[in-house]
């Protein structure tokens, strides 16, 4: 008997009905903003008084938009993110011409997916622009659908190229610098019941080129500042599992997930999350989201060190902490609602709050409205 779960029967509808030679057609469209809004301290920053951590206060608004595309066996599935960053850490660089007071960046992410019976295949493609700031990636991903669609595995890679320009501590500029990351991930899914879903996955991340954030700085003995050093390439490796268990009687799910991750800097991280979904009529659900995660630090970080000390970071991301992140989301599934014109459209909005042991806090509100054609 085949067990689908709501989500795999949706997949499976869609692979269909990308194969039968469907003229090329606009296939949902979807608008979101966030607005993003942290708070606290770091002494990676120089947004403060000579000998305490500067701020990192940071504000960014975030307008989305998203596109899905059916031409035949092909989708094509495209976002555009603009960025508008208001940054207290920026803004220490350019005290006397203001230019980091606002910055604006866009990311262009497409997906175009071959569907091939129980294969699909993808390329991933696109680029981010900012101000100091050029990036371009490429990639591709095979998944394939197993034991009448209740199981699926997945094998996706991805290269980014960064190219920036090289702007220190006190605001000067050098040579344009670059960056290379290169990912390879691996995923499987499986259906146990008609209730129960677990999936695994484990990503592999090289990193080379200049890896440091330029403008970060280090306090130095004797009340000096000098810049980041990283100690070469980074090999990230993350393994994670999860969960998943829909109650039909209450009509409600749950989903608990566990996530290691360790490198060769001397970071491993720890991430525990549970979530439940709990529907409150057939169109509109709640869900709410509590997230832990602690880290060890890098091997390099400190508060201060000698002029010559190297490699060393003192950037609060890289600093040992533990972290709570709590999460509430309200989801209108406008189709199902008694509002006739609202049916072929989503709505949604969430907040999210997240606080972290080393002075950072971060709150954020996101408002969503989704059109299917």
């Amino acid at each position: 008997m085949r067990k689908l779960t709501v989500a795999a029967a949706l997949l499976a509808a869609r692979s269909a009905a990308a194969q039968v030679g469907t003229p090329t057609s606009i296939d949902g469209f979807e608008l979101r903003t966030a607005l993003f809004e942290q708070t606290g301290h770091g002494w990676q920053s120089r947004a403060g008084d000579p000998g305490q951590p500067g701020s990192e206060r940071t504000v960014i608004w975030e307008p989305m938009f998203h596109l899905g595309v059916a031409d035949g066996e092909w989708t094509h599935d495209a976002t555009l993110v603009v960025d508008i960053v208001s940054a207290a850490s920026p803004d220490a660089l350019d005290a006397i011409s203001t230019a980091s007071a606002v910055n604006e960046a866009a990311t262009l992410d497409v997906t175009s997916t071959y569907h091939a019976g129980d294969d699909r295949f993808s390329v991933r493609y696109g680029a981010h622009v900012e101000e100091p700031f050029r990036s371009i990636f490429l990639g591709g991903g095979w998944a394939r659908d197993l034991a009448e669609k209740n199981a699926t595995i997945a094998i996706t890679g991805l290269v980014i190229g960064d190219f920036f320009d090289d702007i220190d501590f006190d605001g000067r500029r050098h040579d344009s610098d670059t960056r290379a990351t290169m990912t390879l991930n691996a995923s499987a899914s499986q259906i146990l019941s008609p209730t129960t879903l677990v999936d695994a996955s484990y990503g592999l991340t090289y990193q080379r080129g200049t890896l440091e954030t330029t403008w970060n700085s280090v306090p130095l003995a004797g009340g000096e500042r000098g810049g980041e050093i990283f100690p070469g390439p980074r090999l990230r490796h993350a393994l994670a599992a999860r969960i998943s268990q829909h109650i039909p009687e209450t009509h409600s799910t749950l989903k608990a997930s566990y996530r290691f991750y360790i490198d060769n800097y001397g970071l491993d991280a720890h991430t525990v999350e549970v979530a439940a979904y709990q529907y409150l009529v057939p169109w509109l659900y709640l869900r709410g989201t509590y997230r832990y995660y602690v880290q060890s630090g890098v091997d390099f970080y400190g508060e201060m060190f000698l002029f010559d000390a190297r490699p060393r970071t003192s950037d609060s991301d890289l600093a040992p902490f533990h972290a709570h992140e709590l999460g509430a989301k309200l989801v209108m599934l406008a189709e199902q609602s008694p509002i006739e014109f609202l049916r072929r459209s989503t709505i949604d909005a969430s907040f999210f709050h997240y606080q972290r042991s080393n002075d950072l806090t971060v709150s954020m509100f996101v408002l969503s409205f989704g059109m299917r054609f």
